[in-house]
């Protein structure tokens, strides 16, 4: 087949390189002028089977009504984006009952746990090199009531195969001695071995080159304008550039997927959540100050992962449509976070120049993401992943892959098929 990948960010990248590895001639086409600078550049870096609870967890409401207008919220709806978001919005309320979150939770974490498996396979095989770190992830919590519910709501995973160790404040601080300042603070953690974190940036720049070298084509600084379709098939794309005919195309442009379906399919019900982060250059702070393992902080919502030489500061979920803007007040919620958690040695990092990012998660309104074949014979979605696109981009290209070359799928395709909300 002829295949032209939409979207160079992780997912894109490792789509278009796993159908390229399936023998097809690929195509990955990216507007910006080279892969991972949009949603990929610089995000939390965390490879989490173990957190694939989507936001809409049961009592959200509670949440977004109790942060409203509160610039240090960690989920924050501005009044601005409710007339793009509200249908959407109605649904992400419906899903978060109990019910349909444990649905999503359980299928997100297959799906982690089958990507974690093809991420280690890809990185092996290809020897990219993304600040991959294996040591696990810390997720720390302030009062026992909360280490409880956390711990209880692993149970509903357990069985699946996410290994959850909780750790007493003693233990805690034995296992990272950077927390021993705030250990007082703390009711104790949960740690999980097999979690992972890594540059999703560098991964996607490293495979994309990979793509190329094997005889894949990337069109860099191209925007897809249209799809050509002629009686319910797809047939070729239209850039500013040219018309290229293929016989199939997968959308994985991420947030801004549902803008190039819209003339097939408005209703993707799919909507951008804008998400913050900080990094910094740490490679001359003493080890024993800062993290070996990615923290995440329950009660802030953020997390704090060293990459190499460096550390960054991710989190907050923004509803606020496609405003690129850094906000003030939304950065500085991670600094205050920054000097929580690692309060020595933020002394030193806030001093210096860092690197300010936002970026646009897909987020969807069931909290599951949109992988596989859609009633247009030759169209295919890899989007909607929320805040999980870097721990579940491989899982999902090795299922669209297997799907769109008709090999056996995993039973987790037809819970996050496209099929499953499609009305034209």
């Amino acid at each position: 087949m002829k295949v032209a990948v939409v979207g160079g960010g992780v997912i894109g990248v490792t789509t278009a390189y796993e159908v390229l590895n399936a023998g097809h001639d690929v195509t990955l086409i990216e507007a910006d002028a080279d892969v991972g600078l949009a949603t990929s550049f610089a995000n939390g870096g965390l490879l989490t089977p173990s957190m694939s609870d989507p936001w809409n967890s049961p009592g959200v409401w509670r949440d977004l009504l109790r942060y409203l207008g509160r610039s240090d919220a960690p989920m924050l709806l501005r009044a601005k984006a409710l007339p793009s978001i509200f249908g959407w919005g109605i649904q992400f309320l419906h899903y978060s009952q109990d019910v349909f979150f444990n649905e999503a939770l359980r299928t997100n974490t297959e799906l982690s746990l089958l990507s974690i498996e093809a991420i280690q396979d890809i990185a092996k095989v290809e020897r990219l090199a993304f600040d991959k770190n294996e040591k696990g992830v810390l997720k720390i919590y302030r009062n026992e009531t909360a280490l409880q519910s956390g711990l209880k709501k692993m149970d509903r995973v357990a069985d699946l195969g996410v290994a959850t160790c909780m750790l007493t404040k003693d233990e805690l601080v034995q296992k990272e001695p950077s927390l021993t300042p705030i250990a007082g603070d703390l009711a104790g953690a949960l740690y999980f071995p097999n979690d992972m974190s890594g540059d999703a940036a560098a991964f996607t720049k490293g495979l994309a080159a990979k793509f190329v070298e094997q005889g894949g084509t990337l069109k860099c600084g191209q925007t897809v304008q249209s799809l050509v379709v002629s009686k319910q098939r797809i047939e070729g794309i239209i850039t500013a550039e040219e018309t290229l005919a293929v016989d199939s195309v997968v959308l994985s442009a991420g947030a801004w997927t549902r803008n190039l379906l819209a003339p097939l399919w408005s209703g993707l019900p799919v909507r951008p959540v804008k998400g913050y982060s900080i990094t910094f250059d740490s490679k001359d702070i003493a080890s024993d100050c800062i993290p070996q393992i990615p923290i995440v902080d329950d009660d802030l919502h953020a997390a704090i992962t060293p990459l190499g030489s460096r550390l960054r500061v991710a989190g907050t979920a923004e509803f606020t449509g496609f405003d690129d803007r850094l906000t003030k007040a939304r950065l500085l919620n991670l600094q205050q976070l920054l000097s929580a958690v690692f309060p020595e040695a933020s002394k030193t990092l806030l001093g210096r120049e860092r690197g300010n990012w936002c970026g646009f998660r897909p987020a969807s309104a069931d909290g599951k993401p949109y992988v596989g074949e859609t009633p247009i014979e030759g169209l295919f979605l890899n989007t909607g992943h929320g805040p999980f696109g870097w721990t579940m981009a491989a899982g999902s290209a090795r299922l669209l892959m297997q799907l769109m070359t008709g090999k056996q799928t995993d039973k987790i395709s037809e819970k996050i098929s496209p099929l499953r909300a499609w009305r034209p």
